[in-house]
């Protein structure tokens, strides 16, 4: 079975509420790193999708949630260290099989890392 790109349109579960999150004290990239979980693993127990399809674009998914490319870029990112997702350039970032995950790639987000790096 070949990758699919999955649209804006296919998405089956509405936007995270932001002003909810906002109440509780939980920042936009955790509130949409917990929706990016649900809407995965809800999406391939449904068969709605598969794992190698390719996610909508970050910019197309901080739209869809209204908030910057950068929270779901922190969030996208956050996902991948999870094993929910792999990037690829020139190609998107793709459902990861979460039981196969190679965390020796990428243990840990460039964020982290350099943040790591820069405490010592």
């Amino acid at each position: 079975m070949t990758a699919r790109k999955i649209l804006i349109a296919e998405i089956h579960i509405p936007p995270v509420d932001l002003k909810q999150g906002a109440l509780m004290g939980i920042s936009k990239d955790r509130l949409i790193l917990e929706w990016l979980k649900t809407w995965i693993e809800d999406g391939l127990n449904r068969k709605i999708f598969y794992i190698g399809d390719i996610i909508p674009s970050k910019a197309d998914l901080a739209k869809y949630h209204n908030v910057s490319t950068g929270t779901m870029q922190n969030a996208i990112r956050y996902a991948e260290d999870l094993g929910y997702f792999r990037s690829r350039q020139c190609v998107g970032t793709m459902i990861a099989d979460k039981t196969q995950a190679d965390f020796d790639e990428k243990a840990i987000s460039k964020k982290d890392a350099a943040v790591g790096f820069l405490k010592k």
